[in-house]
């Protein structure tokens, strides 16, 4: 019997299973739909560039963050599984064309209103990936590389880099009332990065002037902590 090779590839380690990776920013799942509407040339004014495209000769990425799973929920379930959701709301249509009497809908009408959804969530599918792709933090061993939308026009990408160590990060909560109930499931934060001493708004426990960055994994915050503070 021929002896099994050693050398051979470790089983994939079960934390990046396939319904892990969905929420990268790279899935294939929904990215290439991306790739197939814009070319890459125009994407790099909306989301940035691959992590590598951005290293300088011996930079290496420690840990690159992104935002909660949350975050790109919709537009994996919508992208990812389009056949299955299109089942479903075929069948709700029927059913809802068959009470349209019961309800005092003309039935045709009553008909389109879950395709119309559908499409609806669609559209919100593509921003919210849009804006799952622009957010991004990396932390090489010579920089700090952020990615957000630019303020006064999110469509449009902005990068900020830094060659300091941040002074204060701070996981904080959402203002956002929708988002703060999904932090206190998830464990997810916002990271406020400051580069001065500590400097709160007045009345608040948040960093003055800092750089927020919306729903941070706390697994993520913690392991940018170890590294930043070490």
């Amino acid at each position: 019997m021929p002896e099994q090779d050693s050398t051979a590839e470790a089983p994939t380690n079960p934390t990046e299973s396939e319904g892990h990776s969905l929420n990268r920013p790279r899935s294939q799942i929904v990215h290439s739909l991306v790739d197939r509407l814009i070319s890459e040339r125009y994407q790099r004014i909306f989301v940035p560039p691959p992590a590598h495209e951005q290293l300088s000769e011996g930079e290496e990425v420690e840990i690159e963050i992104h935002l909660a799973w949350y975050r790109n929920f919709i537009s994996v379930m919508i992208y990812g599984y389009t056949p299955a959701l299109l089942v479903i709301t075929a069948a709700f249509s029927f059913l809802s064309w068959l009470m349209a009497p019961a309800t005092g809908l003309e039935p045709n009408l009553a008909a389109i209103i879950p395709f119309s959804l559908l499409i609806a969530l669609a559209f919100y599918g593509l921003f919210e990936r849009f804006q799952y792709l622009q957010w991004r933090l990396i932390k090489t061993n010579k920089r700090i590389i952020i990615s957000m939308p630019q303020p006064d026009a999110w469509y449009l990408v902005d990068t900020i880099e830094m060659n300091s160590m941040p002074k204060v990060l701070d996981a904080n909560w959402s203002d956002n009332g929708l988002r703060r109930l999904l932090q206190a499931f998830t464990g997810a934060r916002d990271l406020h990065i400051s580069l001065v001493g500590l400097e709160f708004e007045k009345g608040t426990a948040k960093v003055k002037n800092a750089i927020v960055m919306p729903d941070v994994p706390e697994e993520e915050t913690r392991q940018l902590k170890q590294i930043v503070f070490k």
